[in-house]
């Protein structure tokens, strides 16, 4: 090989001209480096940001209700007490972590909600950590009186500090969707849930304090139902009102009783009026009328039926006492007259058969048809207006009423007009006055003449004689 040829792959550039294409291939791949890892990381920003975008969006209240399938939880929200706080306050733990976390597992609704087999209830966060709870929920230490059957204090701290919060609030906002079923937490069945002997002690002395000395299981008098429920021990069945009456209402501390065995209760006599006192004047058996139920219902068969007004009497009303009166046997009502009279007073006369008029319901309620039709101004008149008593007169039958001298009018009137005693022919039961009365024409003697009628008639109204003519009519 000659000298001056030229080695292979040596460059062959003539010198000064410099190596010109290698150097624009290194700027143009470092170029594209470049680009690529902008549009890397410019993606992943956008990434980013898109889902912190997307997570706030999904995180608001209105976004839940969106899929039909949340539709009866948003309605159970708005209507509950936690209206005010945001689905995301419960539902998404406080933290970045548990935020993701939720974020990634909510994933599973989306498959739920297009693959269309929707669960209810839905499976996101369905248990709510207690540290959800305590973002509002902030004072723990105050204590909680419990509307149980007797008045017990809760407090949250000691044994309970370490238990899910929604382990007594279950479904506390969306009560309306089930299961799980809501249970009131301040009710003895939601307690008894744990307090079962397995979970927690369900002796009764974990909660309550008993009014007695220790006399075994509470189990042995009482029961959940009520304090005041008593099983067998109780010498007579608690029932009615007496089942929601505390001990001490019966149990009265009083001078000389004494206590029951192994207590501090003091013993109560089971006769009522023990308790309700004597109402109806030594009628103590009071279980022949009352019930446990309730004081007011009553069933008590009077001797004779009593109705209308005789049902609102008290019935010292007509047991009135009265000197040498006897009294009901086994009791001290004295024994009233079924008369009418005894009570009311013979108000006419005599007449004593009262309901022949009158009805209990009410005494001035009369069904009574007099003899003659009152009318007019007779309908107003007392009886006594018209049964008058005179020396010597007759009383109508049965009674002490004075029979009316007459059915006339002038058996009450008088004759006022000198012998005319048909009144009915001029004057009306209506009133005395005005009167309906044409004389007949005789000549020109009307009274307008200034002729007194005695010229006329001076033997009275029934016969007329012509005293001015010599005793001969006028003529026409």
């Amino acid at each position: 090989m000659s000298e001056n040829e030229p080695v292979d792959g040596q460059n062959t550039a003539l010198p000064g001209s410099g190596s010109v294409k290698p150097k624009k291939r290194r700027r143009s791949r470092k170029a594209r480096w470049i680009v690529g890892v902008s549009i890397f990381f410019g993606a992943i920003v956008i990434l980013i940001v898109a889902s912190f975008v997307t997570a706030h969006f999904t995180s608001a209240s209105s976004f839940c209700d969106s899929c039909h399938e949340m539709e009866p939880y948003y309605q159970s929200w708005q209507n509950s007490n936690h209206a005010t706080a945001e689905c995301r306050d419960c539902h998404i733990p406080p933290g970045t972590i548990p935020y993701i976390e939720t974020k990634l597992g909510s994933f599973r609704e989306i498959y739920v909600h297009f693959s269309s087999h929707p669960e209810a209830p839905l499976g996101v966060t369905r248990k709510i950590p207690n540290s959800s709870c305590v973002r509002c929920h902030t004072d723990l230490s105050v204590d909680f009186k419990l509307s149980t059957v007797t008045a017990v204090t809760f407090k949250h701290g000691g044994k309970h500090a370490s238990i899910d919060c929604i382990r007594c609030h279950v479904r506390v906002v969306h009560r309306t969707v089930t299961p799980p079923v809501y249970q009131d937490p301040a009710e003895m069945s939601s307690c008894l849930q744990c307090h079962n002997g397995s979970i927690a002690p369900k002796e009764c002395a974990v909660c309550h304090t008993a009014p007695h000395e220790k006399r075994g299981e509470c189990g042995s008098c009482h029961d959940a139902s009520g304090w005041g429920s008593a099983g067998e021990n109780h010498p007579f069945a608690l029932t009615g009102a007496h089942s929601t009456l505390t001990c001490t209402q019966c149990h009265l501390s009083k001078p000389g009783v004494e206590l029951i065995a192994g207590t501090d209760m003091p013993k109560a006599d089971s006769a009522c009026n023990n308790c309700h006192e004597d109402k109806h004047g030594g009628l103590t058996d009071c279980g022949s009328c009352h019930t446990p139920t309730k004081w007011s219902n009553v069933d008590f068969k009077h001797p004779f039926e009593l109705t209308d007004t005789h049902a609102t009497l008290a019935c010292s009303k007509c047991h009135v006492s009265k000197p040498g009166g006897e009294v009901v046997p086994g009791t001290q009502f004295p024994i009233p007259s079924p008369e009418c009279v005894s009570c009311h007073g013979d108000n006419h006369g005599g007449l004593t058969d009262c309901t022949k008029c009158h009805t209990p319901a009410g005494w001035d309620k009369v069904d009574f048809t007099h003899p003659l039709k009152l009318i007019g101004t007779h309908a107003t008149l007392a009886c006594s207006k018209c049964h008058v008593s005179k020396p010597g007169g007759d009383v109508l039958p049965g009674t002490q009423f004075p029979a009316p001298t007459s059915t006339k009018c002038v058996g009450c009137h008088g004759d006022r007009h000198k012998g005319l005693t048909t009144c009915s022919n001029c004057h009306t039961p209506a009133g005395w006055k005005p009167a309906n009365f044409t004389h007949p024409i005789v000549g020109d003697h009307g009274r307008a003449t200034g002729i007194s009628c005695v010229k006329c008639h001076p033997n009275g109204y029934g016969s007329h004689y012509c005293s001015c003519h010599g005793g001969n009519p006028p003529s026409d």
